[in-house]
C-alpha cells in the first residue's frame, strides 16, 4: 500500500483501502484492520499514534467524569479530543514533507502515492543509519 494511502487511512478515510470508487464500509474496515495489523506486527506502534491514544484516553476520562456530575470537565474533554484530532492532521501533512526530505537525501523522487510503506520505512532506516 502506498504511504499516502496508508496515511489517509490513519486519518480515518478508508476509501483508500479499495481501488473501486464505491466500496463497502464493512469490507473496508476489515481490510484496514488486516493491513494495520500487519504493519503493527512488522514495525510496532508508532509513537505519534501512542500520543493520539493518550489524548483520547484523557478525553474519555473527562467525559466520564462529566457524566458523573462534574459537568465542567466536558470542556476539558473536548480540548483533549481536539488536540488528538489536530495531531492526526499534522501527521498526515508530515508525510509529504518527509517524502521531500527523503527524496533529497536519497537523490531520487519518493512519491507518496507510489512509495509503499515498506519502502518508506526502509528509506527512513537508511537515513537514520547515516
Amino acid at each position: 500500500m502506498p504511504i499516502a494511502y496508508f496515511s489517509q487511512c490513519l486519518s480515518g478515510d478508508l476509501s483508500a483501502v479499495s481501488k473501486r470508487k464505491y466500496y463497502s464500509e464493512k469490507k473496508a474496515k476489515a481490510a484496514w484492520v488486516r493491513i494495520f495489523d500487519e504493519h503493527l506486527n512488522a514495525y510496532g506502534l508508532p509513537e505519534s499514534y501512542r500520543r493520539y491514544i493518550e489524548q483520547m484516553k484523557k478525553a474519555a476520562q473527562h467525559y466520564s467524569e462529566a457524566y458523573n456530575g462534574q459537568k465542567w470537565k466536558i470542556v476539558k474533554a473536548r480540548v483533549y479530543e481536539a488536540e488528538a484530532r489536530t495531531m492526526v492532521a499534522q501527521e498526515s501533512e508530515k508525510i509529504e514533507t518527509t517524502c521531500a526530505i527523503i527524496s533529497r537525501f536519497m537523490g531520487f523522487p519518493v512519491r507518496p502515492t507510489e512509495c509503499t510503506v515498506v519502502e518508506f520505512r526502509s528509506y527512513v532506516d537508511v537515513m537514520n543509519a547515516s
